[in-house]
C-alpha cells in the first residue's frame, strides 16, 4: 500500500510538472518596435501594440510576453537568433529565417499640405512644383512614380526626425510633407503641445500603401497568428482600431475620406 501510494504521489508530481512546462512553453516573446505612435514602452499602448494584443486575444493558447523598444535590425537578428518567438515589423522575408504572415500593419502615407494654402493634389506626379520634405528612405519605400515626381520637385529633402517635418510644413518652409498620417499627428502634437490644431493640414490620400508583417521563428505561430488576424479583419475590428487611434488625435476620419483606411 505504502509503494502505491508513494507511486501515485510522483506520478501525479510529474503530472504538474508537466503542466507547468507546457504552461511555460505556451508564453511567446515578441519583439516590439521603438517609434511612437505605433509602439511604446507599455503592453497597453501603441497602435501596432493594439493590434497584436487584440490578435492574441483571439489565440487562448498562447500567452504573450514583450521586450519593448527594439530597432528594426535587433527585431531581425533576435528573431534569426531564436533569442525572440516573434517580432513585429519585419518589411520582407529575406531579412529573417523564419516564417511571416499575411500583411497586418498599414503605414498610412500621405502627401500633407496646410489648409490655407489649398493645393489640390490628386495624383502623385502633381508633387512636381513644390517644395517637400519627406521622412527618411522614402524614395525607396514608396516606388519609382514617386521617385520620378519629386525629381521635378521645387526642393526635396529627406529628414530624419519626424518633428522636423512638422516643424518645416507649420512654418510654411516647405509646402508638402510626405509621412505617415499617425507619425505626422505625433509629431505635430509634441511640438506644437497646446497650440496643437490638427484641422489645419490637409491629408492627400495618393501614396501606395506601405505594408509590413508579424515574423515567426515557427510556422505554427504563423498560421496561428494568420487564421486569428483574419477574424479580426473579418469583424470590422481592426478598421476600428486605427479609427479610435485616429480620433484620439482628434481626427475625424470622414473629413479625410482615406481610402486605405479599408484594411480589409
Amino acid at each position: 500500500m505504502y509503494w502505491q501510494i508513494t507511486n501515485a504521489v510522483k506520478c501525479w508530481c510529474l503530472i504538474l510538472l508537466m503542466g507547468v512546462g507546457n504552461a511555460h512553453a505556451d508564453t511567446l516573446t515578441v519583439g516590439l518596435g521603438n517609434f511612437e505612435p505605433y509602439f511604446s514602452n507599455s503592453a497597453d499602448q501603441g497602435l501596432f501594440t493594439d493590434i497584436i494584443n487584440r490578435t492574441f486575444a483571439l489565440i487562448p493558447e498562447h500567452s504573450v510576453s514583450y521586450v519593448f523598444n527594439l530597432p528594426n535590425p535587433r527585431l531581425v537578428h533576435g528573431l534569426n537568433e531564436q533569442v525572440l518567438d516573434g517580432a513585429a515589423n519585419i518589411f520582407s522575408q529575406q531579412q529573417i529565417i523564419g516564417c511571416l504572415t499575411q500583411p497586418v500593419f498599414y503605414y498610412l502615407n500621405v502627401a500633407i499640405s496646410k489648409q490655407n494654402r489649398q493645393f489640390e493634389l490628386e495624383q502623385i506626379s502633381d508633387l512636381s512644383g513644390h517644395s517637400i520634405a519627406a521622412y527618411q528612405g522614402a524614395t525607396e519605400l514608396l516606388g519609382p512614380r514617386y521617385m520620378l515626381a519629386v525629381k521635378g520637385a521645387k526642393a526635396y529633402e529627406e529628414v530624419i526626425e519626424p518633428v522636423m517635418q512638422a516643424k518645416l510644413l507649420s512654418g510654411n518652409l516647405v509646402d508638402i510633407s510626405i509621412n505617415d498620417t499617425f507619425i505626422f499627428l505625433h509629431s505635430l502634437k509634441k511640438w506644437s503641445g497646446a497650440q496643437y490644431q490638427a484641422e489645419n493640414y490637409r491629408f492627400h490620400d495618393i501614396l501606395p500603401r506601405v505594408s509590413t508583417y508579424m515574423g515567426f521563428n515557427k510556422q505554427q505561430y504563423c498560421d496561428g497568428f494568420d487564421k486569428a488576424f483574419s477574424q479580426l479583419k473579418a469583424s470590422g475590428e481592426l478598421n476600428k482600431i486605427y479609427l479610435t487611434h485616429l480620433q484620439a488625435f482628434g481626427v475625424l476620419p470622414q473629413r479625410l475620406s482615406l481610402s486605405y483606411m479599408n484594411t480589409n
